[in-house]
């Protein structure tokens, strides 16, 4: 299951703007001028022991929350749809799960698992849970919208408290209203990186990353909270979470508290040293009008001194943008390529549109946007969803990239 992401919150539903790529309305494939960021400081930080704020938990579990409440399709960034997009025929849901909409299974290029066992269940609070995890060498680190949970890789607990919850974790900065975790490892620095949002649509709207202090996630954290926005007229979600030899970038859309209409792009480019050195959360921040879901690189070269993001830019096409310069003085330059595709995509569906076996009720795989971008032996490699035939999609399929960082 491809994971999907939804802001959430528990009191307020946001308003559903689609997000669209028009078809009929190219946007210029055309790099932008480059652009300097204005740099910043975490407005609050701590230091926690992972291991014990669960030990707390345990011993005097918070009191139940009231179900969180999620918009789907996600937030977008122009307020239109694509044509055809949201009509589909009326039994796409069924017909997705048909034998003849289904592609043929193909043998496996990777290798079978060495081992295999459950992660963390859904606790059902919230829908979707948000499922994110990463891998060290020895933990394994998955997160919900709700909870947080470390196995050794065998699969078991690594703290006879385990899980907990997300909220707890990120209690000390705040007791803010959390959703959208993701967590990433450093296979270099031998680190765990973390982030979510906080408070949406609202003036407190966060961002938060916090980081590891050594291998082992269920010990020590930095934790930071950075204000989202310091007029407090927009708000942040969705983040998208990678990093290289200098940098862990955090990627956020900002959308209007009054409206949820879509505003930029936020880009924070955090100081990884700073950060790891439980420094003061230094960061430069880095604006982009156009930019949407711009998925940083997760680097797997730690001699490469450039940051690459990539993100869906038309129902053909993705956009390639860069970060580069010394630490604190950064420069994005947004659209240094279009890789793109012979063949069209749609960007979504309305209807549950993966197939699920022993049921004629799809899954919801929400949108095209990118999730995941690793580089690796000289390439940018990433997957995502795309809805075919493009005209009229009846179906969900995975579509493949492999990028040269010259596009």
């Amino acid at each position: 299951m491809i994971p999907v992401k939804c802001c959430c919150t528990k009191a307020v539903v946001p308003t559903v703007v689609f997000f669209i790529l028009a078809l009929g309305l190219p946007l210029p494939a055309v790099a932008q001028e480059s652009v300097s960021g204005s740099p910043g400081a975490a407005t609050q930080r701590t230091v926690i022991d992972f291991s014990d704020l669960a030990w707390q938990e345990a011993l005097a579990p918070a009191a139940a929350r009231a179900p969180k409440v999620i918009h789907s399709p996600l937030p977008g960034p122009w307020g239109r749809t694509l044509p055809g997009q949201l009509a589909g025929p009326a039994d796409a849901q069924t017909s997705a799960t048909t034998p003849s909409a289904v592609a043929p299974r193909l043998a496996p290029f990777s290798p079978a698992p060495s081992s295999s066992f459950a992660a963390l269940g859904d606790n059902l609070p919230t829908i979707p849970p948000d499922t994110h995890g990463a891998v060290g060498p020895n933990h394994l680190m998955v997160t919900l919208n709700t909870q947080v949970h470390i196995q050794d890789r065998m699969g078991n607990a690594a703290n006879m408290f385990f899980p907990m919850s997300l909220q707890a974790f990120w209690a000390p900065l705040g007791n803010p209203n959390t959703f959208d975790p993701k967590v990433l490892y450093d296979p270099v620095a031998g680190r765990w990186m973390f982030t979510a949002m906080a408070d949406a649509q609202s003036t407190t709207s966060s961002v938060l990353i916090g980081v590891s202090q050594t291998s082992d996630p269920t010990g020590m954290w930095n934790l930071y909270r950075i204000d989202a926005d310091a007029g407090d007229t927009l708000w942040a979600d969705y983040p998208s979470m990678g990093f290289n030899k200098d940098w862990i970038v955090v990627q956020v859309n900002m959308f209007t508290i009054a409206g949820n209409l879509f505003a930029r792009s936020h880009i924070y480019v955090f100081d990884k040293a700073d950060l790891y050195a439980a420094g003061t959360g230094q960061f430069t921040l880095l604006q982009d009008p156009s930019g949407f879901t711009q998925v940083p690189a997760i680097t797997h070269d730690n001699a490469l001194s450039t940051m690459y993001l990539l993100e869906t830019w038309t129902t053909s096409q993705l956009r390639l943008s860069t970060i580069t310069g010394a630490v604190g003085s950064e420069t994005l330059t947004p659209g240094v390529a279009f890789p793109s595709s012979p063949d069209a995509w749609a960007f979504g569906l309305p209807d549950n549109s993966a197939p699920q076996m022993g049921s004629v009720i799809g899954i919801m795989t929400n949108d095209g946007r990118i999730q995941n971008v690793v580089y690796r032996n000289a390439s940018l490699w990433t997957t995502h969803t795309v809805f075919l035939p493009a005209a009229a999609p009846t179906r969900s399929a995975v579509q493949w990239w492999q990028i040269t960082p010259t596009g």
